[in-house]
């Protein structure tokens, strides 16, 4: 297929520029989520990832809107950058309210699968040039579905949170960008079913929605990468449901982890990882457990040192403290004898003894 240049008229130049900036700017932000950011993880990754495909996806339909043609192979590409949009902002949302992040076995099956089976597909088209004619809106509306159905799912991930916006109950900053976000994709969704899966004119709706996005950056974020911004809980009580939320996601992080074997680390390092600020989880900690973030890491570090005193009756009980996670014996004899209620070298001698 020959392709011809559109007509450089007025509007279609301002579409174009518009539609351009907007690329930019996306793919602007995903290297800043990637590479330059602060704590850097997977939920960093995540949003990056799909900022990405969001890109691609606009590329593709710039470059209809400048040469005009619907051509095969763009028309293709477009349709396997779509098909994971709804995976990753799915991924995104599961990763960011569980407070843990996700596994590489949980991500996995909802991208790989589909890129394979998209390269099946083009592999097929490469083989017989009829067949994307023959199955094109067949194919897109398969695609469409997967998207919207990704967009359910991580709409009942947060459920609790679009409740508390339609009783007018105070959302925090991270809810708000959770609605953001998920509302942001379902606009992007909207706009290319609405143009019948081929008219570019309207491309530059989900554009404006991601230049949104970049505008969510500075609103939410200041110097900080807005996905990790949280209001400040001074003088409220943290809901039941989001404590427990944020208790169970620490559990999971020390037991999977072994955190607590770091003996440099801070509350800000756990609260990083769970995508929260220190202050919040210091409230969580105390109003919660009544416990303070150094006595919480430190029952996990004696509940270590007890195993390995059980288990091995040679090594020193100083390395064992050290393997614990703690700096120096003295800290080590301390943290044991609160927790313990007795020294270490008392509770190996009973051990022993028994």
């Amino acid at each position: 297929m020959d392709i011809q240049l559109i007509d450089l008229s007025l509007d279609r130049i301002l579409l174009f520029f518009i539609s351009a900036v907007g690329v930019l700017n996306t793919f602007f932000l995903a290297s800043y989520f990637s590479f330059f950011t602060k704590n850097r993880n997977v939920n960093s990754y995540l949003l990056a990832s799909l900022l990405f495909v969001i890109g691609l996806r606009e590329t593709k339909s710039v470059l209809v809107l400048f040469y005009g043609t619907h051509v095969g192979f763009l028309a293709f590409f477009g349709q396997t950058v779509d098909a994971l949009i709804g995976p990753l902002l799915y991924l995104y949302i599961a990763s960011y309210t569980s407070g843990a992040g996700i596994k590489k076995c949980t991500w996995l099956p909802h991208t790989v699968t589909y890129i394979l089976l998209m390269l099946v597909v083009y592999g097929y088209i490469m083989i017989n040039d009829q067949a994307y004619s023959d199955y094109s809106k067949e194919i897109g509306g398969i695609i469409y579905l997967q998207w919207i159905t990704y967009i359910g799912l991580s709409i009942r991930k947060i459920d609790e949170v679009i409740k508390k916006l339609f009783t007018k109950q105070k959302l925090v900053k991270r809810e708000w960008w959770l609605i953001t976000i998920v509302a942001s994709v379902l606009i992007i969704w909207l706009a290319y079913v609405q143009t019948h899966y081929g008219n570019y004119v309207l491309g530059g709706v989900s554009i404006s929605v991601v230049l949104y996005l970049s505008l969510m950056l500075w609103l939410y974020g200041g110097k900080s990468a807005f996905y990790e911004s949280q209001d400040k809980y001074e003088n409220r009580k943290i809901p039941d449901d989001e404590a427990s939320q944020i208790l169970n996601a620490l559990d999971a992080l020390m037991i999977d982890e072994k955190l607590y074997i770091n003996p440099e680390l801070k509350i800000k390092d756990v609260a990083a990882r769970l995508n929260i600020s220190p202050h919040l989880l210091s409230q969580v900690l105390n109003d919660n457990l009544k416990k303070s973030f150094k006595h919480y890491i430190n029952e996990f570090r004696i509940h270590a040192a007890t195993e390995m005193i059980k288990k091995n009756h040679q090594i020193t009980l100083e390395a064992i403290g050290t393997d614990s996670g703690f700096k120096s014996k003295s800290t080590f004899y301390e943290a044991f004898k609160t927790v313990q209620g007795q020294t270490p070298a008392k509770f190996r001698k009973e051990y022993l003894s028994n």
